[in-house]
């Protein structure tokens, strides 16, 4: 489910990108330089993320054959992540304008 941050995030960020979500925990020790220095990031069941390079089926390549890179849609951090643990997204609800909106009560109304 997302939330208005999540929903103010993706109004920003370019529609060019597939939208997926994590089926389970990616959980690294960001602090560790083994990993840090690969540019690999934590991230947790439920997020949702667009996919920036790589794909499901061969990953970035070469060294990097099990991990896409991909920007959290709640933080905007970037960083890899196992393609392993991603599946497509639900498409986002759709956006309310304030056309759509009831107008408040008139003063004196209530």
């Amino acid at each position: 489910v997302l939330d208005g941050k999540d929903l103010f995030n993706l109004s920003l960020s370019s529609n060019n990108y597939e939208r997926f979500v994590l089926t389970m925990d990616h959980l690294v020790d960001e602090t560790d330089p083994r990993i840090s220095s690969h540019g690999i990031i934590a991230a947790f069941k439920g997020d949702i993320v667009y996919l920036l390079e790589g794909d499901l089926q061969n990953g970035l390549g070469g060294v990097y054959k099990d991990y896409v890179l991909v920007e959290l849609v709640n933080s905007g951090r970037r960083g890899k992540i196992s393609r392993m643990v991603l599946e497509p997204a639900p498409p986002p609800p759709p956006a309310i304008t304030g056309s759509e909106l009831p107008p408040p009560p008139a003063m004196g109304s209530w």
